[in-house]
Formats: C-alpha cells, structure tokens, sequence
C-alpha cells in the first residue's frame, strides 16, 4: 500500500480529470512522484461509480479505491442507509464477515461501542482500514483471517447485544460466478449454527437471484426476510435472523428507495393458495406496473390481488384496475389503445418518442425501438407481452402523475 495514494492533491485529481485525459493519461510522464499514471488513470474512473453508488464518500475525495471488483460489487450508499434501522438501539457490537470496500460496515457499525471487520484480502484489508480512518469510523478491529475461524476459537465477544452482517463471495478465490448461496464463502448454513447459540441478530445478504423461500427452509427461525429495491430495480434480498427470540415473526417486506433519500416499506401477507384469473385490458383502465420488489415472489401477486387488481397474465407482472389507485407502489399508465396491428401503429408513431416495456415476449425493446425508429419516450409506453406461444399484445399506454402521500415514505437517517 502506497501512502501517498491518499494526499488529497492526488484525489482531487483523481476526481476531476475529463475522460479524454484518462485516456492519455497513462501515456504521459508521471503526475506525481512515486504513483503510476495508470493508477491515476483506474481510480478516476472508479471514482465515476464512487459518484453514482456513494455519493457521500465521492463528495469528501478522500477514499482510495482498491479494485474494479470492490466498487462493483458494493452497497449503494442509500441501501447501506437504509440497512441501518436495522440496528436495534441496544446494539453495541457490530461484526462484518465480509467487509470488502466497507460501505456496510461504514454505515451500519458506525457510532456503536465496538466494530469487528473481517477481510481477508491482503491489500483491499490495508486500504479498508486506512479509508475507515479517512472517514472517521471510530475505534474498530479488522482481522485477515474468516468469521469462521473467528469464532471456531470459542469467542465469547458475540452476544444478544451483537449485530453479525455478511454478505458471502460468490467468486470465492477470483474464478468464475458459482450460481447457489450454498456454495458461496463464508458458507450461510454453518454461519448460522454457528451464530445461533449466541442469541446475537444476524443479517445475511443474497443475490436477487436467489429464492429466500428456499434457504429459510433449511435455516429457520427468520425474523423477516427484506426485497429492497433502489429506483425500481432490485439490489439485494437480506434474511434477518434475531436468535434471542423464541418466536420470530417471518415478515415479508419489500422496500422501495427513491434516489432522493426516501423510503417506503410494504410488508406483505402470508403466503396462502391463490386462485388466477385474468383480466382482459381495454382503453380507459389503468395498467399498473407494480415496484420491482413486489413483481419478485408469489406474495407480491397475492398482495395486488387482494386489492382487487387483476393480472393480464401469468407471470406477466402488469395489472388492471378500473380505478385509478392513490399512491400505488409502482407506475400507473392510463390504456389509450390495444393495438390490434403493431406495424400500422409503428408506422402512425414512427420516430415518436415512446418507451417500450416487454414483458415475456419474443423481442427486445431496443429491437422494436429501433425498427420503428422510435426515440425515447417518458410519457407514451408501449406494453409487450405473450399469452401462449403466438398471441402478443400490445398495450399503447400514457404514464399518469402520481402525487405521493408524504406520510408513507420516509427518510433515510444521516450518519
């Protein structure tokens, strides 16, 4: 690890520099003495995502990025804060198996009396602690070696009053994407016997590609399992566990995260049978295209359903409603037309602007978009989905203005 990676003349240069001097960058005599122009060059172009992903650090310019997988692969700032509640009031250990680039260890651990970090990656371990220091972290403790052996030596520091986060590698050693929590590093299953005996809260993060339902029938005892979405696309699925509670209360709750810093839950049913009819869409419904933490799982369906929305399809995730709702967790589209002839209605609105949404279909949007020459739409949709093997159909649909209900959205606490 070099020390002067972190002068803030060299963030701030890191920072600022255009694209077009990147480029040229690692061609050019050295900028400053004892830092490669290509180190430069990679840490102004991680520093872009750094913007997008933690804007909060970005502003400071005083973090040094390890590596292309470490800024990839991290929380974004807002689902890190919003994690945060998570932490009960009598936490006074925080205790991160995986703490990586440390965005959740950042936000999650700090202000609590102690802070346990593990990283085993040599140098991403060296700059996490300095990065850590750089931001005021508070006193903590960062270990090279795995939670596991952690705690096969018998520990006694994890607690009731312990906070345990992990979020397992799914590229254990650097190699290839394994596709099953179960074999991701550290392994969740003994993680949580391991963990259960000590009465501590654990929270566990899976990929939104695995199914939760699976994982807490083999590890029970959750106290909810959360869906959080941030701008309508799904970032993560975190299982919570309290172990000092007999009885949990399996909660279901999908979580939206708007980009300036609000919140809303929604905690869903318990799962029972239900029974699908569809609906047909006619001009002058509305078409509801719910948040993509409730289009995740049979409960969401349930949840809409229950609200008396029909589906157009199974599997499609799109629903009508006679009425327009208040407030829904979602987009709400206004039906103009179903269009019965996709050619003469691209040919009538050919270069119009026009958002295209496909829904288990045969094309793309961008291959309709561009057959048609469509530009981009923000107000006119075009919905495209299949029932069976060969009847498309498609919704020609005007996005409606939702105004929101203030008092079921909150904000993200500073930290």
């Amino acid at each position: 690890m070099n020390p002067d990676w972190w002068q803030p003349a060299v963030l701030k240069y890191c920072k600022t520099i255009s694209d077009e001097e990147i480029k040229k960058l690692p061609f050019q005599k050295p900028v400053f003495e004892g830092i490669e122009n290509k180190w430069l060059a990679l840490q102004s172009v991680f520093y872009r995502s750094l913007k997008k992903k933690i804007p909060h650090w970005w502003e400071r310019a005083d973090v040094v990025v390890p590596d292309l997988i470490s800024i990839e692969q991290c929380t974004s700032e807002w689902v890190a804060r919003w994690k945060k509640s998570l932490i009960s009031p009598e936490t006074k250990t925080y205790i991160d198996g995986t703490a990586g680039f440390g965005v959740d260890a950042f936000y999650l651990g700090k202000g609590l009396e102690q802070k346990i970090l593990f990283e085993t990656h040599g140098p991403r371990k060296e700059i996490l602690a300095e990065n850590l220091k750089k931001l005021d972290f508070g006193s903590f403790e960062i270990h090279d070696y795995t939670l596991l052996d952690f705690l096969g030596k018998g520990d006694i520091s994890i607690t009731s009053s312990s906070f345990v986060y992990a979020d397992p590698d799914r590229r254990p050693g650097g190699g290839e994407r394994i596709l099953f929590w179960t074999e991701s590093e550290p392994n969740p299953e003994e993680l949580y016997h391991r963990l259960q005996p000590t009465g501590c809260r654990f929270l566990l993060k899976l990929s939104p590609m695995d199914n939760p339902e699976e994982l807490v029938s083999k590890l029970p005892g959750e106290a909810a399992v959360f869906t959080v979405s941030l701008q309508n696309e799904v970032k993560e699925v975190l299982v919570f566990w309290d172990f000092s509670k007999d009885q949990p209360e399996k909660k279901r709750v999908i979580v939206e995260i708007s980009k300036s810093g609000q919140f809303r839950q929604l905690e869903l049913p318990p799962a029972k049978s239900i029974v699908l009819s569809f609906g047909q869409p006619v001009a002058g419904q509305f078409l509801l295209d719910p948040w993509a933490g409730l289009r995740k799982g049979h409960q969401g369906n349930q949840w809409m359903l229950e609200r008396g929305w029909i589906p157009v399809g199974d599997g499609i995730d799109l629903f009508l409603a006679d009425n327009k709702p208040v407030d829904f967790p979602g987009r709400v589209f206004e039906i103009q037309a179903v269009v019965l002839d996709i050619n003469e209605f691209g040919k009538s609105t050919k270069k119009a602007p026009m958002q295209v949404v496909c829904r288990q279909f045969s094309q793309s949007p961008e291959r309709l978009k561009k057959k048609y020459s469509w530009k981009e739409g923000e107000v006119d949709f075009l919905f495209c989905y299949q029932i069976g093997r060969s009847n498309p159909v498609f919704i020609y649909a005007k996005k409606c203005i939702q105004e929101p209900v203030e008092s079921n959205w909150l904000r993200l606490g500073e930290v």
